[in-house]
């Protein structure tokens, strides 16, 4: 969580849009959480939904508006976290929306977000890959996510809309990780990303 206060904090622009990538939601509150997980809460923090005190210890940090976020690959949420995902106006896309036949469904919820903002921070959790075919990120991984080459497009699209001025990725346990299949594929990520690296 406070790798993404701390990379959107650090971030010179005030009009910063946020492009979410998880399984889960990462919107829940205290009051929401079914489980008290923290790291269930990093997203709802980011806007300005809980912890402000704690968010606030950031230097230079500012929550992002709801409205200025895309949520992507999610299938994983509380019933209350869902709900207040929609009400506060984030953006969600379903990773039956990332598909090749409704690709228009990503490409006009980009462009909606580059109309409001100039600059973007992207949080690639990688349990947001498919768990049975891609890998297992972690613990909590499941199937139905993305695969890698969705993920990659959806990439592609934010980068043909507006720069990308920070990434996390979160969520790596390698012994999850058991033929090494998620390293490979946050590597062939952070490829698109940082072509020149």
């Amino acid at each position: 969580m406070r790798a993404s206060l701390g990379a959107v904090a650090g971030l010179p622009y005030e009009d910063v849009g946020v492009v979410w990538l998880d399984a889960h939601g990462d919107f829940n509150t205290p009051e929401t959480s079914e489980s008290g997980f923290l790291d269930g809460m990093g997203l709802a923090v980011l806007t300005g939904q809980c912890w402000q005190p704690l968010a606030c210890s950031v230097p230079g940090f500012k929550p992002v508006p709801p409205t200025r976020v895309l949520h992507v690959g999610g299938r994983n949420f509380d019933t209350l976290e869902l709900a207040a995902l929609q009400e506060a106006g984030v953006t969600l896309l379903a990773p039956e929306q990332v598909s090749a036949q409704v690709a228009n469904a990503l490409t006009l919820s980009v462009k909606a977000l580059a109309a409001q903002v100039a600059h973007c921070y992207v949080h690639i959790d990688l349990d947001v890959l498919d768990a049975k075919q891609v890998g297992r990120a972690n613990s909590y991984a499941s199937a139905g996510g993305l695969t890698l080459a969705q993920v990659l497009a959806v990439l592609e699209t934010v980068q043909q809309q507006l720069p990308i001025s920070a990434v996390t990725f979160a969520s790596y346990d390698p012994q999850a990780d058991m033929h090494g299949q998620v390293l490979a594929a946050a590597l062939r990520i952070a490829q698109q990303l940082l072509p020149s690296a």
